[in-house]
């Protein structure tokens, strides 16, 4: 096992360590069963620093690995599991016979092992009712069915754990949550909410793992590497994740602003020019590589460039006047 972690001089100095016995030092220790395999102070720059990092989907203040979704569902597919062996029991009660029999007026009948061995179908011969009240032989009772309840019991702790964790189940493509959102806009607007706690776990990988690591190397280059040209004051910022998460963020606010502009062209409200931006800037924010195409123009562009009509001749016809001619 190897081991990070504050110890103290008195407990370092039999292992031939030079220390202060009333003093605390970061070590690392490797440890087999009751053997020490290599014990030695942390040569880290920064004492407080150990070279373990972990993230989680839900981080924790004071714990260094936070609760994953699995911990978080945990709670909730307990109670669902318990819920639906109840549901599967109580089928069990209405569909297999449940009741009683008068084994004294079908004993000469049937052999013992097949009293109570009740199956579709079949016809039991029985001695009449000696109380002659005309009672039948065997009896059926019918158990309560509460199966619709367990239903909705089920669908209860599945809309719970949607909320826990912050993924709800119209985020897999199922239609729930999203019928008052008939629109476009409406359901990606809820996507864009259902995001945000994906967003943020993910924000966690460059908080908690590419930073420290990121400045646990630099750190060493600015001690140890002999190299001068390297050396400087900077300060470590991943933006890994950060980035992916600005693209989408970016690509989807394009899109929106496409869709917007596309409803006002059709009311002849915005210019071409207007929409011909808001389409590059959608093909931009998807990856498509503008530069590589160049623009072409259409026949009325140089037309309109020369300010006469689409479909007018450039040359002069017969009925353009004729200029003065000077003497």
């Amino acid at each position: 096992m190897r081991h990070f972690g504050m110890l103290s001089g008195r407990e370092l100095r039999p292992y031939g360590l030079s220390v202060d016995d009333d003093q605390y030092y970061e070590v690392q220790a490797v440890v087999l069963g009751y053997w020490t395999l290599k014990l030695l102070i942390n040569p880290n720059p920064d004492s407080t620093a150990r070279p373990i990092y972990a993230s989680a989907y839900q981080r924790m203040p004071g714990k260094l690995a936070g609760y994953g979704l699995g911990q978080i569902v945990r709670p909730f597919e307990r109670c669902f599991m318990a819920s639906l062996r109840g549901l599967l029991e109580n089928v069990g009660y209405s569909d297999a016979p449940l009741g009683e029999v008068d084994f004294s007026r079908i004993q000469r009948y049937m052999a013992q092992d097949q009293i109570g061995n009740v199956m579709a179908g079949t016809m039991v011969p029985t001695d009449p009712d000696i109380t002659g009240g005309g009672r039948p032989a065997h009896y059926f009772h019918t158990g309560p069915n509460i199966t619709s309840q367990l239903t909705n019991l089920l669908q209860y702790w599945l809309e719970l754990v949607d909320r826990w964790t912050g993924l709800p189940a119209a985020l897999s493509g199922q239609p729930i949550g999203t019928g008052v959102n008939r629109t476009f806009r409406d359901i990606m607007a809820l996507y864009g909410n259902a995001l945000k706690g994906v967003q943020s776990s993910r924000t966690n990988l460059d908080i908690d793992l590419f930073e420290p690591l990121g400045t646990a190397y630099f750190n060493y280059n600015m001690r140890f590497d002999p190299d001068p040209t390297i050396k400087g004051d900077a300060k470590v910022k991943a933006r890994g994740t950060s980035g992916l998460l600005q693209k989408e963020v970016n690509k989807q606010q394009t899109q929106d602003t496409l869709g917007f502009i596309a409803q006002l062209a059709q009311t002849g409200q915005v210019s071409p020019p207007a929409m011909q931006w808001a389409i590059d800037q959608a093909l931009t924010a998807a990856g498509v590589p503008l530069d590589q195409f160049p623009a072409q123009q259409t026949p009325a562009q140089p037309q309109a460039a020369q300010g006469g009509p689409p479909g007018a001749s450039p040359q002069a016809g017969p009925s353009q006047p004729s200029q003065p001619q000077q003497e």
